[in-house]
């Protein structure tokens, strides 16, 4: 791990433990104007900053790192695609040109991260990012069985998306 990103976890945790900041909001991104109060006396690697000499951009990628917040997606198409006999459905999703930039954005500076897929207040898949995806249409295969959804509850999920109803979010998951 960076020493920058380790500093920071580091003084995120010590503020929500020192009840400086609730624990749901240790972790999101703040502008730099809004840093608390109680976190202006650590030293500038505890406060979020890159090293000296760093590119702004890494400001942003660690600031990122650290966000709790889902990016929403706004899916322009989705659709059920049959299985085989004996096989799974899969939804299908073509992603709006916005959302299409900032998926591609987020899966070039995230390759090897865990993501959560969610819609209509469901999780739909946890998967690895492999590498960038500039196409912006997704295939998810939900779980079988259990740990799954039906293909009624995939549908209805499918019409929300198409419809505008409701939006696809992903988020990060955390690097362990």
């Amino acid at each position: 791990m960076p020493r920058a990103t380790r500093y920071s976890v580091l003084a995120a945790l010590f503020a929500a433990g020192m009840g400086a900041l609730p624990a749901a909001q240790a972790f999101q991104a703040v502008p730099e104007p809004l840093i608390p109060e109680s976190l202006a006396g650590l030293p500038p690697s505890w406060t979020a900053k890159p090293p000296a000499g760093a590119k702004s951009g890494a400001r942003n990628r660690l600031l990122a790192q650290l966000s709790s917040a889902p990016l929403v997606l706004t899916v322009a198409h989705a659709a059920i695609r049959e299985g085989q006999p004996g096989e799974q459905s899969t939804l299908e999703i073509r992603l709006a040109p916005e959302s299409r930039q900032a998926l591609a954005q987020l899966t070039s500076e995230n390759v090897g991260r865990s993501v959560v897929l969610r819609a209509a207040g469901e999780v739909l898949t946890t998967v690895v990012i492999r590498g960038p995806i500039e196409s912006g249409n997704l295939l998810v295969t939900p779980g079988m069985d259990e740990h799954g959804m039906t293909e009624a509850k995939m549908r209805q999920i499918a019409g929300k998306l198409s419809s505008g109803k409701d939006k696809l979010e992903i988020s990060l998951l955390p690097r362990l």
